[in-house]
């Protein structure tokens, strides 16, 4: 490949703690003519420091990372850093594995910033990262969320339909076990259910959640992130 023919070509960088996705991605995307992956890592404190460095064209993680840490959060951080470079002008994908409306409704709060899902296919994924290097809409349609969910509790949401119980996803969140049941009470009131069973059936028919296949083990919705 010519030198200008690299310097024509989109530079990102990758934050997905899901190794082997992240390769992959990388992968695909060395098959293309126009995006190129300079760095991968897999936390938001390295993939941080990676972004400032490499000064890519596009950023691209995942929305959850970490523990606690979203991508989201990234995205955030990399809004308010004081290298104007990288502040304001950077596109930001997010890829998730659930088309959950909270996820949508803090992204829209953070200038050029749009959510991908990780779900589709990866040459689907490739077509909406050009997208957002070019200012386009997000693929996938977003499901309305009727029981307007916090973004807490839509992540305890995601984990139950994961099959997991407080405990874990206090434990994968970093959080107390009391403060992961506030937030199973609240959703259990907001979607009138009397289980977390029946929250979980509701947000599913709703289009909220997408749980992970029966002969799955009960963490393959972690897997995915």
């Amino acid at each position: 490949m010519a030198y200008d023919e690299i310097d024509q070509q989109t530079r990102l960088v990758i934050v997905d703690d899901q190794r082997s996705f992240a390769e992959a991605l990388k992968l695909a995307l060395g098959l293309t003519d126009d995006l190129r992956a300079v760095g991968l890592e897999q936390n938001a404190e390295d993939g941080f420091a990676l972004i400032e460095n490499a000064r890519p064209d596009l950023i691209v993680t995942s929305y959850r990372l970490t523990g606690a840490v979203t991508g989201l959060d990234l995205a955030k951080r990399v809004r308010e850093s004081e290298r104007s470079d990288v502040r304001a002008f950077t596109p930001i994908a997010i890829l998730t594995a659930f088309a959950a409306p909270a996820v949508i409704r803090r992204a829209r709060e953070l200038p050029n910033v749009v959510v991908l899902s990780k779900r589709s296919a990866i040459t689907e994924i490739v077509s909406g990262l050009r997208r957002a290097v070019d200012g386009g809409p997000p693929m996938g349609v977003i499901a309305d969320d009727p029981y307007s969910l916090s973004p807490a509790e839509m992540e305890v949401l995601e984990y139950l339909a994961a099959g997991l119980n407080a405990s874990t996803i206090a434990s994968e969140l970093c959080l107390s076990v009391h403060a992961i049941r506030a937030r199973i009470r609240g959703l259990l009131t907001k979607t009138e259910s009397s289980s977390q069973l029946e929250a979980v059936a509701k947000a599913t028919r709703a289009g909220l959640v997408v749980p992970p296949p029966f002969d799955a083990p009960v963490t393959a919705g972690l897997a995915a992130n």
